[in-house]
């Protein structure tokens, strides 16, 4: 039974990332995926239209066919290596966290979109927000933008939203100094000690 699942969750994935339209009797894809089979009991259910899909629906569909299926697969599949369809899912992932915030952006327009403008453009306008926050970071460092007056902001934003631990790399901030004069819990050498 996993297995026949397997399989149209591949399938259905598929056809979504290659814009399908699961729902059309019209297409070979839609006909085959519509089409009752007794042998494998599939669930009776309407798959969402094409023009539907939000990115987080296509990142989503992207990871599941990226867990499911081996890499000669995949690189068959989109006759690219694996590496450039990692970051085709990042960029999804990116364009997700966009959508959530109400920015819209197609798969196009975000690659000919210059980086570093549309990170401070997402800077400028969506600062107070946690996610904008996490996602101009993730930005900046992708696309190394380092400019010191953003990322001035950013890490005291990511401090104040307390996000440091989202981002593993980034020192954690220092204990706070002894005051002179008290021991700060270090060991005293007795004969050291003079009276």
């Amino acid at each position: 039974m996993c297995d026949h699942m397997c399989i149209i969750q591949c399938f259905s994935t598929v056809a979504i990332l290659r814009g399908v339209d699961l729902n059309s009797q019209n297409t070979p894809a839609g006909r085959a995926f519509m089409k009752p089979r007794k042998s494998y009991r599939l669930p009776l259910f309407q798959p969402i239209g094409v023009n539907q899909l939000t990115f987080a629906h296509r990142s989503r569909a992207l990871q599941c066919l990226l867990f499911l299926a081996d890499p000669s697969a995949i690189e068959s599949l989109f006759k690219k290596p694996m590496e450039k369809v990692r970051n085709f899912m990042k960029c999804f992932v990116y364009l997700a966290q966009l959508e959530a915030l109400n920015i819209p952006y197609t798969y196009e327009s975000f690659h000919r979109a210059p980086k570093e403008g549309m990170i401070k453009g997402l800077w400028k306008n969506h600062s107070h927000e946690p996610k904008a926050v996490k996602l101009v970071a993730e930005l900046s460092l992708q696309y190394e933008v380092y400019d010191p007056l953003l990322w001035n902001g950013l890490l005291q934003k990511l401090m104040g939203f307390k996000m440091v631990r989202a981002f593993p790399f980034l020192p954690s901030p220092l204990p706070h100094p002894t005051p002179p004069g008290t021991n700060g819990g270090a060991l005293r050498n007795p004969e050291s000690s003079t009276v």
